[in-house]
């Protein structure tokens, strides 16, 4: 992907779930952007789309995740 695709985000308060899950595992989290250029549309809206061009990007960062983990890589 390049170090230029890939961006920290600024902390936000969201409704998440994942620090409860994380309590007494190990933990990482990732955002996928898969918005559609031009077409600004809220999670939650119901009218909400995705762009699926981005879910080969998405599973293969799961998929390096899982086999760096099962390395030992980190």
């Amino acid at each position: 992907m390049g170090a230029e695709r890939v961006r920290q985000s600024e902390p936000e308060m969201g409704a998440e779930d994942f620090g409860y899950f994380i309590q007494d595992i190990p933990e990482a989290i990732f955002y996928l952007g898969c918005g559609i250029e031009g077409d600004l549309r809220r999670h939650h809206d119901p009218h909400f789309d995705v762009n699926e061009e981005s879910f080969p990007v998405g599973a293969a960062i799961l998929a390096e995740t899982a086999l760096r983990y099962l390395r030992g890589d980190g």
